[in-house]
C-alpha cells in the first residue's frame, strides 16, 4: 500500500507540474506570436516655403506634412481594440522651432470587419500630421537642417481576444535649407561736426554683421539739399564673417570711417552741409547670393569762419610786399 501511495502521489505531482508549466509558458508563447500592427509615415510636401525650398529666418513660418499609415492585423470582426498614435519632433536644434498639430491620434483594431461578414479588416487608415517650423538667425546660411517626426503607436489592454502588439516608434525625416538672411548694425560715433573752411573731417563708423552668413558691404554717399561739400570719400568694402557660421571666433564686426573736405571760400561763411551713408549688405559668396540689406544713416558739417590761406601763401605774400616797400625806398633814396 505504501509503494502505490507513494507512486500514485508521484504521479500527481508531475501532472499537476505539467499543468501548471502550460499554464505559465503557454499564454507567453501566444503573445509572443501575436501579429503587430503595422503602420508607416510618409513624408508628403513642403509648403509655404518656395520653389528653391528655404526657409527665411525670423520672417517665415514652414509647413510639413506627413501622411501616417496604420494598417491593422487582420483581425476577425468582433475582436475590438484601441490604439493611439503620439507625434513628437525629435533632434531638434537650439535654433528650430517646431509645433506639431495634432499631436495624437486615436483609432480602434478590427472595429467592423468586412462588410459585417465576420471576415478580417486589414485596411490602412490614414492619419495626417502637420509640423510648423521657424528658424532664428542662427541658423546658419544654405546649411541643410533636418527635421524628423517620431511616430509612437500604443495598444493599451487588448479586448475581445484580439491579442496583438504594438510597433516600436518609427521616424521619418526630411531637410529643409536656410537661407541667407542680411543684417547689419550700423553705429556712427558722431552724427554732426562743426569744421573750418578747407578742413577734412572724419567720421567714425562701427559696423557688426549680425546676419547668418558671411557678408560684404559696400557704402553709397547720396548728397542732401543744395549745399556740397568738396568731397565726400567712402571707405573701401567691408568683408564680415557670421557669428551663425563660426561662433565666437568670427570676425563680424569692423571699425571704419567716412571722410569729407569741407569747401572755401573768399570771406565769411556758416552753413550746414549733409549727406546720407548708405550701407549695403550682401552675402559673400558665390552662386547662393540671393538678398541684400539696406541701412541708411545721415551724417552732417556746419562749416563756419573766415576762410585764411595756407602759410606757403602767407609767405609769399609777405616777401612780395618786402620787395615792393624795399622798390619804394630805393627810389626815394634816388
Amino acid at each position: 500500500m505504501t509503494t502505490k501511495l507513494v507512486r500514485a502521489t508521484s504521479i500527481g505531482l508531475t501532472a499537476a507540474f505539467l499543468i501548471s508549466f502550460l499554464a505559465v509558458f503557454v499564454p507567453s508563447a501566444v503573445a509572443q506570436a501575436a501579429p503587430e500592427v503595422k503602420f508607416e509615415v510618409t513624408f508628403v510636401k513642403v509648403d509655404n516655403i518656395g520653389e528653391d525650398n528655404r526657409l527665411d529666418p525670423e520672417s517665415e513660418l514652414a509647413q510639413i506634412q506627413w501622411k501616417v499609415q496604420v494598417k491593422p492585423p487582420g483581425t476577425p470582426t468582433g475582436c475590438v481594440s484601441a490604439y493611439t498614435l503620439s507625434y513628437e519632433p525629435v533632434g531638434k536644434l537650439g535654433y528650430q522651432s517646431i509645433t506639431i498639430s495634432p499631436p495624437t491620434n486615436s483609432g480602434n483594431i478590427g472595429k467592423y470587419g468586412v462588410a459585417n461578414t465576420g471576415q478580417a479588416d486589414d485596411t490602412p487608415q490614414p492619419y495626417t500630421v502637420t509640423m510648423t517650423i521657424s528658424a532664428s538667425r542662427e541658423a546658419p546660411a544654405f546649411k541643410d537642417d533636418e527635421y524628423a517626426l517620431k511616430v509612437t503607436l500604443v495598444v493599451p489592454g487588448n479586448t475581445n481576444g484580439c491579442g496583438v502588439t504594438a510597433q516600436g516608434p518609427v521616424t521619418a525625416k526630411t531637410s529643409v535649407k536656410n537661407d541667407y538672411m542680411p543684417l547689419t548694425t550700423v553705429e556712427p560715433g558722431v552724427y554732426f561736426q562743426k569744421a573750418g573752411q578747407n578742413k577734412k573731417v572724419v567720421f567714425p563708423v562701427k559696423v557688426q554683421n549680425i546676419g547668418n552668413g558671411p557678408s560684404r558691404v559696400r557704402l553709397e554717399i547720396i548728397p542732401l539739399g543744395k549745399n556740397r561739400l568738396d568731397s565726400i570719400i567712402p571707405p573701401a568694402e567691408l568683408r564680415l564673417e557670421s557669428r551663425a557660421q563660426k561662433g565666437s571666433a568670427a570676425l563680424f564686426k569692423a571699425d571704419t570711417r567716412v571722410e569729407a573736405q569741407t569747401p572755401h571760400s573768399n570771406g565769411y561763411t556758416n552753413s550746414i552741409y549733409s549727406f546720407q551713408v548708405k550701407f549695403i549688405t550682401s552675402y559673400d559668396g558665390t552662386g547662393e547670393n540671393t538678398a541684400n540689406d539696406e541701412t541708411s544713416v545721415t551724417l552732417s558739417v556746419q562749416v563756419q569762419g573766415v576762410y585764411v590761406p595756407g602759410f606757403d601763401s602767407v609767405a609769399m605774400l609777405g616777401a612780395l610786399s618786402i620787395a615792393l616797400m624795399g622798390v619804394g625806398f630805393l627810389r626815394r633814396k634816388k
